[in-house]
Order: structure tokens, then C-alpha cells, then sequence
């Protein structure tokens, strides 16, 4: 635990001295997707409300999804090497910095969308059975059995799982399904280090995002996750990098007994 409190330590001052030029960063993409998501998500709303043709709000929805996944991962990586560069003690450019990390991003993408498919395979076997129960009127007998519920330890188990995509693939360039397995290899002996700092994350994100439901209508849910996952992005690359780069001489260690 004493590592995922350092970690968090050194992302924080990270974050702190360098916050205007990584929440700059973010915002080149995040702003105008927060204002397609604002717009969007009421037109689709009144789609699948209305007695239409719902396969185009479906498929609307599903686009929208895949762009929003892109823009995560795209970002998500040029943050990356801004906090190796500061790392190595240089300086954070905007412009040239999405220029470098436009160059570099094909491994990210595949390595995401790779990364993709065993996440739906792992949401089948947490899920399905849940539901299966839950249709079956098993949640009147067991008060904690929800869907909802559910959803929260497999969202946990994926942060862990995947924490390191976005690092082997932007700074070694290993994509598609290798970057998905190389992933694997740099946690592998750390999960409670991962636990500690990618469990601790993903329940922050997710707590907001039920705050913002509880107080704002639902068709602005979309675009206010958005916005509060811009704030928080820096700050999870930044702990995400600096834990990579701590296991990194552990991993190569290892694989060298």
C-alpha cells in the first residue's frame, strides 16, 4: 500500500504544477465531444421515448459510444507522454505535444480496441448470470442482488485489469492484442499495488457519476461525466504513468530470473 500512496503523492504534485497545460491537453478533444454529447443525448432521448423507428437512436447511441472511446483513448495517450515528459524534466507544448502523440497514436487505438473484446467476455461472465437471477425474482429474496450493484465490482476488476494499455502502447508502441498482453505482463505480482490505485479511481469516477445523476436530469448525465472526467483525467494518467514506470524495472527483472 505504501507504493499506491506514493504514487498518488507524486501524481497530486504532478497534477498541481502542471495542471493548466494537461487540463489544455484535455480540453482539445473533450470540449467539443462534451458539446456533441450535450446535444445528442436529448435527440436520441426523445428517439428511443418515441413510438419510431428506435434502431436509429440504438445505432446513433452506438456511434457515439465508439467516437467517445476514441477520444478517451487518443487523449488518454497524448497525456501519457506529456507526464513522461515532465518525468524526464522538459517542458509541456501543447501543439507540438499533440503532433508527437498524433504520430505515435495507431498502437493506442488498436490496443483499445483490442482490449475491447476480452472486456466484453469478462462483462458476460460478471453480468449475465445477474441478470439471469434477476429476471428470475431472485433480487426480492436477496436485498443487495441489482444490476446496478453488480456492475460495480466488474468495473473495478477491468480497471485493474487494463491499467496499463494506454502506457505499453503509446510509449513502447506495442498495439492490437500484444499491447492488450503486454499490459498483463508489466502488473504481473502487483495487484494489490494496482488494486490500491486503479480501484481507488475508478470508485472516485464512478461516486461522481452517481452524484451527477442524483442531482442533474438525466439527459445531461452524458455530457457532465464527460466534463468531470476531463478534470480527473490528467490526474489518473499521471498516477497511471508514474505506477508503470515504477513495476517497469520490476517486470523486466523478473523476466530476466
Amino acid at each position: 500500500m505504501s507504493l499506491a500512496r506514493d504514487v498518488f503523492k507524486e501524481a497530486f504534485v504532478l497534477y498541481a504544477r502542471n495542471g493548466r497545460a494537461l487540463l489544455a491537453l484535455t480540453a482539445l478533444m473533450f470540449v467539443p465531444l462534451i458539446l456533441v454529447r450535450a446535444v445528442s443525448e436529448p435527440l436520441l432521448q426523445t428517439r428511443l421515448s418515441g413510438q419510431g423507428e428506435k434502431w436509429l437512436a440504438y445505432a446513433g447511441g452506438a456511434v457515439v459510444f465508439v467516437v467517445e472511446l476514441l477520444v478517451w483513448a487518443v487523449t488518454a495517450g497524448v497525456l501519457t507522454l506529456a507526464v513522461k515528459k515532465r518525468l524526464e524534466g522538459r517542458s509541456i507544448v501543447v501543439r507540438p505535444l499533440w503532433r508527437e502523440g498524433l504520430g505515435r497514436i495507431k498502437p493506442v487505438v488498436t490496443a483499445t480496441l483490442a482490449s475491447f473484446v476480452p472486456a466484453v467476455g469478462w462483462g458476460i461472465l460478471f453480468i449475465v448470470p445477474v441478470a439471469i437471477a434477476v429476471d428470475l425474482g431472485l433480487e426480492d429474496h436477496v436485498p443487495w442482488l441489482s444490476k446496478e450493484l453488480m456492475v460495480v465490482p466488474f468495473v473495478l476488476f477491468m480497471a485493474v485489469r487494463l491499467a496499463f494499455v494506454t502506457c505499453v502502447s503509446m510509449l513502447e508502441g506495442v498495439g492490437g492484442f500484444a499491447g492488450y498482453r503486454r499490459n498483463l505482463v508489466v502488473g504481473t505480482g502487483h495487484f494489490w499495488s494496482r488494486a490500491a490505485v486503479f480501484c481507488t479511481l475508478a470508485a472516485v469516477q464512478m461516486l461522481l457519476d452517481a452524484g451527477m445523476g442524483a442531482v442533474f436530469p438525466e439527459v445531461l448525465g452524458p455530457a457532465l461525466r464527460l466534463a468531470h472526467g476531463g478534470l480527473l483525467l490528467p490526474f489518473e494518467v499521471a498516477a497511471t504513468t508514474l505506477l508503470y514506470f515504477r513495476l517497469l524495472p520490476r517486470c523486466a527483472a523478473s523476466s530476466t530470473l
